[in-house]
């Protein structure tokens, strides 16, 4: 039995779930908040996170471009890196904007 036993396109789907469009398709994933990364007062950066289904996304790069939704808007995001979590069927995708 793996450690993730549940349904995960449930977890993946409306209201937590949105789609992500990139080369290899339109798919499901949940956005996370970003976190920033300042220096002083000014915000260096923001790295955004995506948590995606492992084999909906395995010819993903580091550098492609991704679309998704932020507040109803489309966006376009850098993907900087990714993880595998817990057992392997998510994968935890750091994005920046572009």
């Amino acid at each position: 039995m793996s450690y993730i036993d549940a349904d995960l396109d449930v977890f993946l789907q409306e209201p937590f779930g949105q789609k992500v469009s990139y080369s290899g398709g339109t798919k499901m994933g949940v956005l996370d908040m970003p976190d920033q990364i300042l220096s002083g007062d000014m915000i260096y950066s923001t790295d955004y996170v995506l948590q995606v289904k492992t084999t909906d996304f395995v010819d993903l790069e580091i550098g492609e471009t991704i679309e998704t939704a932020v507040n109803g808007i489309d966006t376009e995001f850098e993907v900087k890196g990714q993880r595998l979590l817990d057992d392997g069927k998510l994968t935890e995708i750091t994005l920046s904007k572009t």
